[in-house]
């Protein structure tokens, strides 16, 4: 099984502690964020794709450096137009099998993830008291119905947390531009949805890492509640 992740954004809701580090190298708990993301990769994966932009260099070098034996491939999102363009530049390369896309940033369960591998297609959720911030998922009998990228009323409390199980599936569906200009998954996962079932994991840890304060939070958090493997 192949994985991909997705680093290439300038993390400016993350300035000034992005202005010369890309938010992939900032660190909780003493280890990268995108460190602590390759550390939820099941045994499985054979091979990491990494989507890559701002401050690459660095990024690079220090996958390389800090994780010597693991097969990698880098792919440069030359113009940074969303999520769906990111995935789009890994096609080539992931064939007909399942592969697992993940952002670069967030804080997760591995065991959810490992769970969330056993699937053919599936996503990993969240209860949120605030969904309304967040893609909201609707769910039947353990599948996804529908997903709205935050509504002014959500009529679920479960969110996507950006832990996807796909395949090439995922590439029938095209990709829409948003009004900011850029290309955004929620549209393919939702066409995706409707034509094949795709498995709901709730997970009960997901840290998102959105603005400075998050990662002090994070620290705290992980001090009294740090899964297996994190």
């Amino acid at each position: 099984m192949k994985a991909v992740i997705l680093a290439a954004g300038r993390g400016l809701r993350m300035m000034p502690l992005t202005e010369n580090t890309p938010k992939p190298l900032l660190k909780v708990a003493g280890k990268t964020l995108i460190n602590h993301t390759i550390g939820l990769l099941p045994p499985e994966v054979d091979e990491v794709i990494f989507v890559v932009n701002y401050l690459q260099e660095k990024v690079v070098a220090h996958v390389k450096d800090n994780h010597p034996n693991t097969r990698v491939r880098f792919l440069t999102q030359d113009q940074c137009d969303g999520t769906a363009k990111a995935l789009e530049l890994a096609n080539p390369y992931l064939g007909k099998k399942k592969f697992l896309l993940l952002f670069s940033d967030d804080l997760h369960s591995p065991e959810a993830v490992r769970e969330l591998s056993n699937h053919e297609l599936g996503i990993l959720v969240a209860e949120s008291e605030q969904p309304e911030r967040f893609g909201v998922v609707e769910v039947s009998d353990g599948k996804v119905v529908n997903i709205i990228e935050k509504p002014a009323k959500p009529k679920s409390n479960l969110v996507n947390v950006g832990v996807h199980l796909l395949d090439h599936r995922i590439f029938n569906y095209a990709a829409i531009k948003s009004p900011n200009g850029e290309y955004y998954l929620t549209d393919q996962l939702r066409a995706l949805a409707r034509d094949y079932p795709v498995s709901v994991v709730k997970t009960n840890f997901w840290l998102p890492i959105g603005y400075p304060e998050d990662l002090a939070r994070a620290e705290n958090c992980l001090q009294t509640r740090r899964p297996s493997g994190l």
